[in-house]
């Protein structure tokens, strides 16, 4: 049996010039869109859950 990761993808769409200025931040901060990405909604969702207490505690037991 095959054991399944889990992590899990997701595909989006981007215009092209977000996609080129993607790029070029990335190569920028010598990080590859991947962390960049995964990064900023690591960042995003941790300020929204900040404002929900619910969510503030799932936040805090991520970290742990």
């Amino acid at each position: 049996m095959v054991e399944r990761s889990a992590e899990r993808k997701i595909h989006i769409r981007l215009a092209l010039d977000m996609h080129r200025r993607l790029r070029i931040r990335c190569a920028e901060l010598d990080v590859s869109i991947q962390d960049y990405v995964v990064r900023m909604l690591d960042q995003t969702l941790d300020v929204e859950a900040e404002d929900d207490p619910e969510r503030r505690s799932e936040s805090m037991a991520r970290k742990r």
